[in-house]
């Protein structure tokens, strides 16, 4: 059985009267009305299916205080980035992701469950408020394409005339 918050006074008001418009529930306690009706629809259940819902005149008290966690991910990017910057830097994107994964994924359990997509969006948004500060980063792009394997120009080789 499924048990159905109707304040006491509506509830009242209905059984006298199960016709009530939405505005005059309204009225009885200034709710707005989609709550209005709400209990309207819900006080039919109630009357409609007597042995699958019950009222109940007190609410629920939960604290949701500790249901929501602040998202601390950007911070601790911009965090990291001034630290790296400030220190020897990083090598590439992955060496970054796993300095940052190293920090930060003991001290939150959202870090684990972090994608690669959001770990670049914190990245990008680092990169764009450090350029506002003091810090420049700049990306470096290799403009070979390298495709199966490459060699090294010898440096020691001396064309001899034909």
């Amino acid at each position: 059985m499924k048990s159905l918050y109707i304040p006491k006074d509506i509830y009242d008001a209905l059984e006298q009267d199960v016709g009530l418009s939405i505005k005059q529930v309204m009225a009885i306690q200034g709710t707005p009305d989609s709550t209005a009706a709400r209990y309207r629809t819900n006080f039919k259940l109630i009357k409609d299916k007597p042995k699958l819902y019950s009222v109940r005149h007190t609410k629920n008290n939960f604290d949701i205080g500790n249901c929501r966690k602040i998202n601390m991910q950007p911070q601790q990017m911009d965090e990291l980035l001034k630290d790296l910057l400030n220190q020897d830097g990083f090598a590439s994107t992955a060496h970054l992701r796993e300095l940052y994964y190293s920090r930060y994924s003991t001290s939150s359990s959202a870090c684990e469950t972090q994608s690669p997509r959001n770990f670049n969006r914190y990245f990008k948004a680092a990169r764009e408020s450090l350029e506002v500060e003091q810090y420049k980063l700049e990306i470096y792009r290799s403009s070979n394409n390298k495709t199966g394997f490459c060699t090294r120009q010898n440096a020691a080789f001396k064309p001899t005339d034909y």
